[in-house]
């Protein structure tokens, strides 16, 4: 119920809600002032003389965790970059539109002055061809590393 009147809040009050340029911290930042704000009000209906403090948030932190998810980064790269030494110059420039700049089909043509379906087989057989020149194996512990 919270986060449906929290939503109805945003929607009701939208004129008079200030600019952001990043949608994601302005939304969890008014939620958690929303929480708050019902928390105190639910504290005041009980009667109850105690403050409410903000909520505890804990994170745990291991040094080891981290120095895996390094190595893990590394060990993909080190599998993309063998991949891409494979692909031509042209090839690796179109990926680099498609998923490095994630950049729309017609952008891709319109930058690199080729047709449509031009760019979407490019793309295609840029693909393949990494699949082909990375091993299977290879290929499954980018996702399994990926996904750690």
């Amino acid at each position: 119920m919270l986060f449906k009147n929290f939503f109805f809040d945003l929607i009701r009050n939208r004129e008079s809600l200030g600019d952001t340029d990043n949608i994601r911290f302005y939304l969890l930042k008014s939620l958690k002032n929303k929480i708050i704000k019902t928390l105190q009000k639910d504290q005041k209906s009980l009667h109850q003389v105690t403050e409410i403090t903000e909520p505890k948030f804990s994170s745990v932190y291991s040094h080891e965790e981290d120095l895996i998810e390094r190595e893990n980064r590394e060990r993909n790269e080190q599998l993309l970059l063998k991949g891409l030494n494979e692909l031509s110059p042209r090839l690796r420039e179109i990926l680099f539109y498609r998923f490095t700049c994630e950049l729309d089909y017609p952008e891709i043509c319109d930058i690199m002055s080729i047709r449509y379906d031009s760019a979407r087989k490019m793309v295609f057989r840029a693909l393949r061809t990494l699949r082909e020149v990375l091993s299977a194996s290879d290929i499954m512990l980018f996702f399994l590393l990926k996904s750690c």
